[in-house]
């Protein structure tokens, strides 16, 4: 489990938890592909990361930013590096 410190620096937060920086799902992405692939919604105790059905084609990965703890483990497991953070709003 990472510490809180470690979670403060991947996902960018200021003082008090400001700024929250968040996770995004790039175009690697093996589902976005048309390639099924859901583990990151599998590891993301969360919830944040989910999988809308599209007719024809794979489920949709779809991420909460709101419930996004920051925990990192949706990167950690991606075998695509299809996610990462991105920097906090301005």
């Amino acid at each position: 489990m990472q510490s809180d410190m470690s979670r403060r620096r991947f996902v960018g937060l200021g003082a008090g938890g400001q700024d929250k920086a968040g996770i995004v799902i790039g175009a690697a992405c093996f589902a976005t592909r048309g390639i099924v692939c859901q583990i990151c919604a599998d590891h993301c105790s969360a919830q944040a990361i989910h999988f809308r059905p599209r007719r024809g084609n794979v489920p949709e990965p779809l991420l909460e930013q709101a419930r996004c703890t920051g925990c990192g483990d949706c990167v950690s497991i991606c075998p695509a590096d299809a996610i990462g953070s991105r920097p906090p709003h301005v």
